[in-house]
């Protein structure tokens, strides 16, 4: 499979944690199916959804209908907001408006906000991500995928500048979560090796402030840039992990080239 998923880069402001795994790879593969086609609806047989999404749980498809309801209520409330360059005014937006399946045809209609249809069909200007489908399903956690997403969204450049406010939004951090939390709780080994297997030389810098007690302000992710043809290429897996950072840095470095015991 190397089907190539494909969206506007706006659609990377939607927060998606409270998703599971195979629920993300669901609607992945929902806006794989979407992509360049110009339409509003879409129609997807159970097989083929399965089929995308790696779909291996034992259900009939009885049962899988009902698990497409619990994906679409999330689905259906999910929202983003797109801010103007001066960061005056926004307009916030809700992607999809209708999802409607049936076990006996075994089909799921998909239907898209036309207004905001460009998410799925407008990439001029390089204002999109893309991965492959096949890479995405792969990974293990959710945080992991949404820093996937979040990292290819600057594949080129190998060069991502996240402020702790909105790396905490982005990836639905508990407020209640301390620094030493979300090393252990998003940052996990699994999630570690996930990125250390799609990212060459990914290293992850904590960026600390200058005032008192030298407060983490934010996270610098840095990789090897994609050239322009690696976008449709299998990224090699050479499993690659993080060894753990000198806290004496103000900025200090997980690299990921040596594997965490």
């Amino acid at each position: 499979m190397h089907e190539i998923v494909k969206y506007h880069n706006d659609l990377n402001t939607v927060p998606m944690r409270k998703f599971s795994e195979i629920e993300l790879n669901i609607f992945m593969a929902v806006v794989q199916q979407m992509r360049d086609k110009s339409m509003d609806k879409i129609q997807l047989s159970f097989t083929r959804l399965k089929e995308l999404a790696n779909w291996k749980r034992k259900k009939d498809d009885a049962e899988f209908t009902k698990y497409l309801h619990s994906v679409a209520e999330k689905l259906i409330h999910l929202s983003g907001t797109r801010w103007s360059p001066d960061g005056k005014s926004f307009d916030m937006f809700i992607l999809f408006t209708r999802f409607t399946a049936d076990s006996n045809s075994q089909t799921l209609d998909v239907s898209v906000n036309p207004e905001f249809s460009y998410i799925l069909n407008d990439f001029t200007g390089g204002n999109f991500d893309q991965y492959e489908l096949a890479e995405f399903v792969a990974l293990s956690t959710t945080y992991g995928k949404t820093l996937y997403r979040l990292l290819k969204q600057y594949r080129t450049t190998g060069y991502l500048n996240l402020p702790i406010d909105k790396f905490r939004e982005l990836l639905t951090v508990p407020k209640s979560y301390s620094i030493s939390d979300i090393d252990k709780h998003v940052f996990t080994k699994s999630t570690r090796m996930d990125m250390a297997n799609a990212f060459k030389h990914l290293k992850i810098r904590k960026v600390y402030g200058k005032g008192r007690g030298k407060p983490l302000v934010g996270y610098e992710f840095l990789f090897d840039k994609e050239t322009a043809n690696a976008d449709q290429k299998r990224i090699e897996f050479d499993k690659r992990a993080m060894q753990g950072f000198n806290p004496n840095n103000t900025s200090a470095d997980w690299d990921f080239r040596k594997l965490l015991e």
